[in-house]
């Protein structure tokens, strides 16, 4: 294969190849940043042209946010020469334009994180993979030989008529080259691991199976997991009488245990007593594998919310821990990220607040928060500043902190930023059924306001304003400033005055929804 040299980086002179066959190619970087500057490298060797359809996208990119960022105007100009880049900073939208543009044809070069590599369906003439290794918060380490096949695997688009597909790595050098030979073209792969090797993801199934009535007591129990993967894996891992505690069995007892604790599962232990009980003990009460294991009206209520049932029991604790019908909703949103980070969230790269910042939050809302704060020294410490920066973050937000103060202030991506609002209000709505499970009605009143807040980016006073169609946080606050506080005052003003205000059009839609109220 000879490729002609168009700069000294060679991922450019693959990806200027392979636009100049009219074919496309996925390039797969290590970072975000990665994937960024490589399409930025490439879009400086394409030529400018006219052509409405790549212009009229390079806009739809650029107005997805009401405030441009710097990443969207970068991906704006990309775009408009063919090229694009794909990872997690991006928006919803953006991804999806990207994605469907490429798939038809317009957009030639895709430079991505490995995100791309499964999931979704987008197959390339070409995979070009920048970089085989990945820093891992410590180091940079080479990546799985698994992954490196499904990247290589994107390779080849039968849909197309494509008799075959290119796989290409980028090395450093001749000594390099071969070391990646060796390890990914002739390695082998990496032992698959199941999924429910997770501890949270075991409970979580192990509650839904009893709940469904797929088992019935610890005797079915074991059967059915017996026959999946993770059962198969376990069973051949075992050489040793050693590895008993390690046993389906005995993690299935611990698991039981754990529900048992949590009130959402009865019956599985005749003679539960205490708080701590031995493998051992564990095992001696096989006579009570055939009784029938009842799933509470509570074990019911966290299946229905898919989540980790310890989680779900860490909120429940919090909740009750104190009285918060006075309390502020930062202590509910710091309460939920701080149980859920980890296991039901991912920890988003932003800019951590200061110690100092840090300090002054423990100081503001020590009588407020509903957790535990952890001396400097605890390995939760760190877990504890990190929910507070995120709980800071959508706090800003609800305060009617702009979007683009909030990303500049946080150096966070678009993206990012929408997954963790996603998320914060996905772990209250789970609060919000937990504590109507309990009756705490004080409770759901703040969390159901705290969720309202966070959709819509308001403080509390034009709640009322911003739940009429075509009314933002931008209008509703400029209609609270100008004395339009209720739907009553919109009633009683002229049109025209409204119109001043926020448009012609959303006023006469205003009073119409006005009249219909």
């Amino acid at each position: 294969m000879k490729i002609e040299k168009v700069s000294n980086d060679s991922t450019v002179n693959v990806a200027i190849d392979t636009i100049r066959l009219n074919k496309q190619a996925i390039i797969f970087c290590s970072s975000k940043k990665s994937s960024e500057s490589t399409a930025k490298d490439i879009i400086e060797h394409l030529p400018n042209k006219k052509d409405r359809i790549m212009d009229k996208l390079a806009k739809q990119i650029s107005d997805s946010l009401q405030e441009p960022t710097t990443q969207c105007i970068d991906l704006s100009l990309c775009v408009r020469k063919g090229c694009a880049f794909h990872h997690a900073g991006l928006t919803n939208e953006q991804k999806h334009l990207i994605e469907k543009h490429f798939k038809n044809g317009d957009i030639k070069i895709i430079c991505s994180t490995p995100t791309l590599a499964a999931g979704v369906n987008m197959p390339a003439f070409r995979t070009i993979i920048k970089s085989l290794t990945r820093y891992n918060g410590s180091w940079s380490e080479y990546i799985p030989v698994l992954e490196y096949l499904q990247m290589s695997g994107r390779a080849g688009r039968p849909d197309f008529n494509d008799d075959h597909g290119e796989s290409i790595m980028i090395a450093k050098n001749e000594s390099n080259a071969a070391k990646l030979i060796e390890k990914y073209i002739f390695g082998q792969p990496e032992i698959v691991a199941s999924n429910l090797a997770n501890l949270s993801s075991l409970r979580e199934y192990t509650l839904s199976i009893l709940s469904s009535g797929h088992a019935q007591n610890k005797k079915t129990l074991l059967e059915f997991f017996s026959t999946t993967f993770y059962g198969y894996r376990l069973t051949k891992s075992q050489v040793s009488i050693a590895d008993e505690q390690n046993s389906l069995e005995s993690i299935l007892n611990c698991v039981l245990l754990d529900l048992t604790k949590f009130n959402h599962i009865k019956n599985a232990y005749s003679n539960l007593d205490t708080d701590f009980i031995s493998s051992s003990e564990l095992l001696k009460q096989d006579s009570d594998s055939v009784n029938k294991i009842t799933v509470t009206n509570l074990g019911r209520t966290v299946v229905s919310l898919c989540i980790d049932p310890a989680t779900a029991h860490d909120i429940v604790t919090c909740l009750k821990k104190k009285n918060v019908s006075s309390y502020m909703e930062f202590s509910i949103l710091h309460m939920i990220i701080y149980t859920c980070f980890e296991r039901e969230m991912l920890i988003p790269h932003v800019k951590r607040l200061s110690s100092l910042e840090i300090i002054n939050l423990e100081i503001e809302y020590k009588n407020n928060l509903l957790t535990d704060v952890p001396e400097v020294y605890d390995v939760d410490h760190t877990r504890f500043k990190d929910a507070l920066t995120i709980s800071k973050i959508i706090y800003d937000y609800m305060n009617e902190k702009t979007e683009k103060d909030i990303l500049n202030a946080y150096g966070m991506t678009p993206g990012i930023f929408y997954s963790i609002k996603k998320d914060c209000v996905r772990l209250l709505f789970v609060a919000d059924k937990l504590a109507s499970f309990h009756d705490m009605k004080n409770v759901v009143r703040c969390i159901r306001k705290t969720i309202f807040r966070i959709e819509y980016g308001v403080k509390e006073d034009i709640i009322q304003l911003v739940r009429l169609r075509g009314i933002g946080r931008v209008k509703g606050r400029r209609l609270h400033r100008n004395g339009i506080r209720t739907l009553e005052d919109i009633r009683v003003k002229n049109e025209k005055v409204l119109s001043k205000l926020i448009g012609s059009k959303t006023a006469k839609k205003l009073k119409e929804q006005i009249r219909q109220k």
